[in-house]
């Protein structure tokens, strides 16, 4: 024992000596873990940097890549401290472990990384990288998976351990087309595949896996709509692809469509899982204390046992975008891509001719983008008056294992005589994929009942000449005045002189003087406080405050209590409806619906009375706006009060 510390010493002694006289400058190593990858393959960049004496604190600069190389960007995966002792010197090292996605083949030769210390620069080597496709067979794959299969990345490296569980574990891409048209919506959907048994043969356990990162495609050069997000918990089920079996999860799809045509290039989606593995080395997590604990998995999945770091990723996809047709292109096309259908809604068939409003409703739906389409142009019908521009909401829903995408045009529509009379059927002119060929789908025709108005004195109002209605008197007999009549001019006087002492602290207002900038700082701080406390929490802010910002509509309603005010009195009083419940429900006030609030409400407990008069009052609101004759004063005060009532009742109900 004494020799063994004797010799100890020495060999420290001599180190020690050794590291003072024979100083050695930084040296920076750089290496791939393989030199031959496939696209889609992600590789571990490793720059080792020895040093003798302190460890530097500088960050190494990592090498410039060239975007068009389709490598990158490389982001650290880890750190390592090693020490060793050689010919007498103490040499000392830290390697930083990079992840290097791929996604373009071609041979590449990646530039020295470098660190500069105390003025001096130190480069590492480059290193050298050739990227191909997926060609090669892969044993024991399935021809359906040949060619779409990359090898995992393993952590800690272990490049016989990449080569065994190539095909055992990976993520497989399937999309809707690989040649699609230009403006064609496409479905990109990325699976997690695992072979439980081949799993088993390296002592890798497949039922216990959790997830540590995922990187998702880019989807550069397209429009992307994402349908369904990374799930929490990973959910598996047995399919069978080909002739082997496999354990399935779905990661990850979006709805994404080309911008361009011609190649394009869909980036891999990678994802990092932690396995429990056997036979590797112990940590403070092994004790039987720990193993197969649920508390403990819970509270720190992936952590208990021995667990390896597995990422899966799939190859990069190259499609082929196709260019529309020009031939037999309809001159009403507006880059509709997709098989739709189209129909025509209206809330009533019965109306009173220049008394009611009618709403009309165009939905586009089918598989292809439709958020991009304008809204269509009606016919001209006799005795029909578009009110104001459409509006326009985009929705989608699954049907089966594919989505479906809507888009609503609502119009709102005034009959202004009577009689029976017909809303022709609307065209959209398309180019459908699936038959290579342009078609215009259209709705269906409208047939509508228009009753004589039930106010034949508002009706002359309304059909009276715009020189007429000028002409006719005001109510209150007021009649027009001089606009000059009431200006006012500035009078010169002479300047008044102030005896001194306010300012020398002599007067009495002094110290009010005085005290006036710590009050306005203490006021600003109170201020931006309660600022901040309604940031934190703005949509829980708005429910709070919703009552008060009704009232303050209803009161601004109040002050337009005038038969000749009558569009904006309604106006204010359908904002002040539509706002509460939109801060109250936590919800857009643009997407309320009458519809939409009562059966929000209906879920709420709210009684049938209440939501019925809440609609009432709704579509009294949207009517009136553009309704030719003049509500009386009592009838606007009527539903002042009604509306006041009404929230009040609310605010009990749902404060709840």
């Amino acid at each position: 024992m004494i020799r063994r510390i004797c010799a100890t010493i020495v060999m420290l002694c001599a180190a020690l000596g050794g590291t003072v006289g024979h100083a050695q400058p930084y040296k920076l190593t750089a290496k791939l873990d393989t030199e031959r990858a496939f696209v889609g393959q992600p590789l571990v960049y490793s720059l080792s940097i020895a040093y003798s004496g302190n460890q530097p604190q500088q960050q190494p600069t990592l090498p410039t890549l060239d975007p068009a190389w389709g490598l990158g960007p490389m982001k650290l995966a880890g750190t390592s401290n090693f020490t060793q002792i050689n010919n007498g010197n103490v040499v000392m090292s830290v390697e930083l472990k990079y992840t290097l996605p791929t996604s373009k083949e071609g041979t590449f030769k990646i530039p020295p990384a470098s660190l500069t210390v105390g003025g001096q620069r130190y480069d590492s080597n480059e290193v050298s990288l050739t990227v191909t496709k997926v060609t090669a067979a892969t044993v024991n794959l399935p021809p359906e998976l040949q060619g779409k299969v990359v090898p995992p990345q393993i952590n800690p490296p272990n490049a016989e351990l990449q080569k065994n569980l190539t095909g055992i574990i990976f993520v497989l891409p399937v999309m809707g087309s690989i040649a699609p048209y230009e403006g064609q919506q496409v479905s990109a959907t990325f699976y997690l595949c695992i072979d439980p048994s081949g799993l088993e043969k390296y002592g890798i356990q497949g039922n216990n896996v959790y997830i540590r990162d995922i990187s998702l495609p880019k989807f550069q050069q397209f429009l992307k709509e994402e349908t369904y997000s990374v799930p929490q918990n990973l959910t598996f089920t047995e399919r069978a692809i080909g002739s082997k079996k496999y354990l399935v999860t779905e990661l990850y799809e979006a709805a994404v469509t080309p911008t361009k045509t011609g190649p394009l290039t869909i980036e891999p989606c990678g994802i990092a899982l932690s396995l429990a593995a056997k036979g590797r080395g112990r940590s403070a997590f092994d004790d039987p204390f720990f193993q197969n604990d649920p508390l403990f998995e819970s509270l720190m999945p992936g952590f208990g046992g021995n667990r390896l770091e597995i990422v899966a990723q799939s190859p990069a996809l190259e499609i082929n975008v196709k260019p529309l047709p020009k031939d037999g292109r309809p001159a009403g096309f507006a880059g509709a891509v997709g098989d739709f259908s189209l129909t025509a809604t209206v809330d009533k068939r019965t109306a009173a001719a220049q008394e009611d409003i009618l709403k009309l409703q165009l939905k586009l739906e089918g598989r292809g983008n439709a958020s991009g389409i304008s809204e269509p142009k009606l016919p001209d019908v006799d005795g029909l008056q578009l009110l104001e521009a459409p509006k326009s909401a985009t929705d989608r829903r699954r049907e089966g294992n594919s989505t479906l995408f809507s888009k609503t045009f609502d119009y709102i529509l005034r009959p202004m005589k009577a009689g029976a009379m017909t809303i022709p059927p609307v065209e959209i002119a398309a180019f459908s994929p699936t038959s290579g060929r342009y078609y215009k789908v259209q709705s269906q025709p409208v047939s509508l009942q228009i009753a004589p108005p039930t106010n034949p004195q508002a009706a002359l109002v309304a059909n009276a000449s715009p020189a007429q209605a000028v002409a006719t008197p005001k109510p209150n007999g007021d009649q027009p005045r001089q606009l000059n009549d009431d200006i006012r001019y500035i009078t010169a006087e002479s300047l008044q002189a102030f005896e001194p002492g306010l300012l020398t602290g002599e007067g009495p207002l002094f110290p009010a003087l005085v005290a006036v900038p710590p009050a306005l700082v203490l006021a600003g701080w109170l201020v931006r406080r309660r600022r901040n406390n309604r940031d934190v929490n703005r949509a829980g802010y708005k429910a709070k405050v919703a009552a008060d910002k009704a009232r303050k509509h209803l009161r601004k309603a109040g002050a337009n209590l005038d038969p000749a005010k009558h569009d904006a009195f309604y106006e204010e009083l359908a904002r002040g409806i539509r706002g509460y419940f939109g801060d109250k429900l936590r919800l857009d006030p643009a997407s309320l619906t009458i519809e939409y609030i009562d059966d929000i409400l209906g879920h709420r407990g709210v009684d049938e009375v209440s939501r019925r008069r809440i609609a009432e009052t709704l579509e009294k609101c949207d009517s009136a706006r553009y309704s030719p004759s003049r509500p009386s004063a009592e009838e606007m005060k009527a539903i002042l009060d009604s509306t006041a009532g009404i929230l009040a009742a609310m605010e009990k109900v749902l404060s709840k």
